[in-house]
């Protein structure tokens, strides 16, 4: 990576839990010492989204959190009469958009890593 920072085996197996297994419904990450993305917190696969842009916002206003959301529709192709469930994974970051709130070089550091 660009910014020199490593990612905590964790997140990778929760990436992986999340996307090929459907295990959680999210999961929220952090930066760790400046150095390393590690996991903050897993959603269980039942929530619903209204639960997860509270858990980004759990580490306060002075620190960015990147979220992974696993997000269920449902899609209808036009010209077809049936309707199929879908699923797409999205991150979202916090934080990193507002440096008078946040601390300066996790902004720094945020934005790197997009």
């Amino acid at each position: 990576m660009a910014s020199g920072m490593t990612v905590s085996d964790a997140c990778k197996t929760t990436y992986e839990e999340i996307k090929k297994d459907k295990k959680h419904r999210n999961v929220v990450f952090y930066i760790r010492d400046e150095k390393q993305i590690d996991v903050e917190t897993v959603g269980e696969r039942n929530p619903e989204y209204d639960q997860f842009p509270e858990d980004l916002q759990k580490g306060g206003t002075g620190e960015c959190r990147y979220g992974l959301f696993d997000f269920e529709y449902t899609h209808q192709c036009q010209g077809t009469s049936e309707a199929s469930n879908k699923q797409k994974p999205f991150l979202m970051c916090h934080g990193a958009q507002t440096p008078p709130r946040s601390k300066r070089r996790c902004c720094i550091l945020a934005l790197s890593m997009r």
